[in-house]
């Protein structure tokens, strides 16, 4: 910045041939003069290949915003995606127990009265008919264990699988003093298909709730697909 001028002498160059003395401007205005000829040289003063590079440098961060909204815009998709594979409406789980001791009668296939719910996501399990009803067409893991802890004998105890009221899979098939049965198998299911866990015994057996637990009988379910 110039000093400001003190005497009618002293004057200030704004344009070619035109000067500001103090007799044409008071101090604060000649203040306010001097900082815009001070800008106006800033400005003037850049070069031209920096000015073409502040405005490339511009041009590439716009590039770069508008592929960080594509990106936000893709995620949002993928979320929203992802949200319609999670809903918990169209999610099968599943976990139903033994509340009881049951008895199986030599030579009979029986149902495996399963009457209580460890978890049950999109309650699909009937526990007064130990039947589940899918209420989603997909692919189902199918797993079930029972225990048999008093059979000791060479008889074959067997577990089963049904599907629609009929033999589906034979999860299981045992003999010489095997005293706990279990398998697993995946299965094709279309919404209102239902499913039952049997077991078979050649001699009269008990499924023993009382002995084992709960630990000891369970039917899990777990939509896949």
């Amino acid at each position: 910045m110039s000093n400001l001028p003190n005497s009618s002498k002293d004057k200030i160059k704004v344009y070619p041939n035109e000067y500001i003395t103090n007799s044409t401007i008071n101090r604060p205005n000649l203040r306010l003069l001097e900082n815009d000829l001070y800008l106006e040289n800033l400005v003037s003063g850049y070069d031209s290949s920096v000015l073409s590079s502040l405005s490339s440098q511009v041009n590439t961060n716009e590039s770069i915003i508008n592929a960080n909204t594509g990106n936000i815009l893709d995620n949002t998709t993928n979320i929203s995606a992802l949200s319609a594979r999670t809903d918990i409406s169209n999610f099968t789980s599943l976990k139903v127990l033994l509340s009881a001791d049951q008895s199986i009668g030599a030579g009979n296939t029986s149902l495996v009265e399963f009457t209580s719910a460890e978890w049950d996501i999109n309650s699909e399990f009937d526990v007064s008919a130990q039947t589940f009803t899918a209420t989603t067409s997909g692919i189902y893991d199918i797993k079930s264990l029972v225990s048999i802890p008093g059979h000791d004998s060479d008889d074959v105890t067997s577990l089963y699988l049904y599907k629609n009221n009929t033999p589906y899979n034979i999860l299981a098939s045992n003999k010489y003093h095997t005293r706990a049965l279990n398998g697993s198998t995946t299965v094709s299911l279309v919404s209102g298909d239902q499913l039952n866990i049997y077991c078979e015994c050649d001699s009269a057996e008990v499924l023993d709730f009382t002995t084992v637990g709960t630990s000891g009988f369970y039917f899990c379910i777990d939509r896949i697909k």
